[in-house]
């Protein structure tokens, strides 16, 4: 491979040939690129460099085509020509200020169509109550607190099937010692969810009482719901300390699921524990949630007690009083601020 040659990866949009493609250069670095509008000279294509966390918020509807091609701090635009059957296109750098015809508009998001499913769920609007206690922080710690068990139920309930052996790498591929990669896990998980069913505020009208109104998966956020509203008794907490005590005095917390030394007792007690925890927090999931662990209940013991912790914290929003969920929303409005 020469060191002016970019290699075409994947074309995302085809109309009348290839419209956005994805590829990398000779030294790995990967770059968007975009059909130039030129009557006299089709096929001709710009190349932006893009850094791997730009394209992954552009291939997951987070950031427009505009933004993603323009962002770069350090940018690094190529000119080739490319018709759509070719798999290495030979480019030279361009370093003047961009035509501004040569950009897509603003407001063009990519919703990639290889996610869970071949077809995205029911979304709608649900409605959830807020007292008159809640400040600028809350408002910020709530949609947070509500996205992780949110994406991972999200990739529990879609992600077992033929389409997305990706989700269950996901759930694999961290050591699970703990620490950073619990984040670096649940931010992955939501970056898969297909655009349409990402938790979305759709309104917002601050009063006492206000409420706050949300777009989702009917049957995620449901279900979720469902699982909150058994956090009213301890019955579901002394399962999780116990659970959580015992893999700690077994050594199982701070080792991978290929560390572990688990004997078939051992092995009875975690599956016990998983289905016991589950069945008090009502998470009908398990087997689907075991299946996705590679068939490990170490890994699956693990995962619950880190989704327990996640409604835990988003529990807390509801017992204390300053929140309530309401459920389904009948009459739908756009987006909007009301104070």
């Amino acid at each position: 491979m020469h060191r002016s040659d970019i290699n075409i990866d994947e074309t995302l949009l085809e109309y009348d040939g290839p419209q956005i493609i994805v590829g990398k250069d000779f030294y790995n670095a990967s770059f968007l690129c975009v059909a130039i509008p030129d009557a006299k000279d089709a096929g001709r294509f710009l190349g932006a460099r893009i850094g791997e966390e730009h394209l992954g918020q552009f291939l997951t509807g987070r950031i427009d085509l505009h933004y993603a091609l323009t962002s770069n701090r350090k940018p690094k635009f190529v000119l080739f020509s490319y018709f759509g059957h070719e798999s290495v296109a030979r480019f030279r750098r361009y370093k003047d200020p961009l035509p501004n015809e040569w950009l897509p508009d603003r407001g063009f998001f990519w919703e990639a169509t290889h996610g869970y499913q071949t077809e995205h769920a029911a979304s709608q609007s649900v409605s959830v109550a807020i007292d008159g206690r809640w400040d600028i922080e809350d408002l910020a710690e709530y949609p947070q607190v509500l996205a992780a068990p949110y994406a991972f139920l999200h990739a529990v309930m879609r992600g077992v099937s033929e389409h997305v052996a990706g989700v269950a790498d996901m759930f694999q591929r961290y050591p699970w010692r703990g620490g950073y990669s619990t984040v670096n896990f649940y931010r992955d998980l939501y970056d898969a969810i297909p655009a349409p069913e990402r938790v979305v505020v759709s309104k917002i009208k601050y009063a006492s009482p206000g409420k706050i109104e949300l777009r989702a998966a009917t049957d995620v956020i449901e279900a979720l719901h469902r699982e909150i509203a058994t956090f009213g008794d301890s019955k579901s907490y002394k399962l999780y300390q116990e659970l959580r005590r015992q893999m700690s005095s077994r050594e199982l917390l701070g080792r991978t699921s290929e560390e572990a030394a688990v004997d078939s007792e051992t092995d009875v007690f975690l599956r016990d524990s998983c289905v016991q925890l589950a069945e008090a927090i009502s998470f009908e999931q398990m087997d689907r949630l075991y299946a996705l662990c590679g068939d490990s209940w170490v890994l699956s013991a693990k995962l619950l007690l880190a989704y327990y912790r996640r409604l835990l914290e988003l529990s807390d929003f509801y017992r204390s009083g300053k929140a309530a969920y309401l459920g389904h929303v009948e009459n739908e409005a756009g987006p909007s601020i009301e104070g």
